[in-house]
């Protein structure tokens, strides 16, 4: 847990220190912004996508140590592919706590049941 707190937290020095009078920089987080759109699925498919993420970082690590070689190609994709995994992680965590909140709202306004109600 300490090493995803510290992954998110090295993202958001990335974010602050960005040169955003650069096009590349726009260029980069537009796609971003679009990866995490399109691995970020509709309501109810949240699950899938964070399991897919977790999948995908096994595979990695069993592919790793079961063919040596593989080693220094992920040690090569390992910035991008930490980055991509970070923005997602980051993204389901606000998309997480935004539905809280409105669940909350809903709950204290008495427009949402809660399961002992049901």
């Amino acid at each position: 847990v300490e090493e995803v707190v510290d992954q998110l937290y090295r993202l958001s020095e990335l974010l602050a220190t960005m040169d955003y009078r650069d096009v590349r920089t726009w260029i980069g987080l537009y796609l971003l912004v679009c990866l995490g759109l399109r691995v970020v699925t509709p309501r109810g498919l949240l699950r899938p996508a964070v399991l897919t993420l977790l999948g995908i970082g096994a595979a990695a690590a069993l592919a790793g140590w079961l063919w040596p070689g593989v080693e220094d190609v992920a040690r090569s994709l390992h910035p991008g592919l930490s980055l991509v995994a970070c923005w997602e992680l980051w993204l389901l965590s606000v998309i997480a706590a935004a539905s809280g909140l409105i669940h909350f709202a809903r709950l204290l306004a008495g427009r949402e049941r809660t399961a002992a109600q049901a």
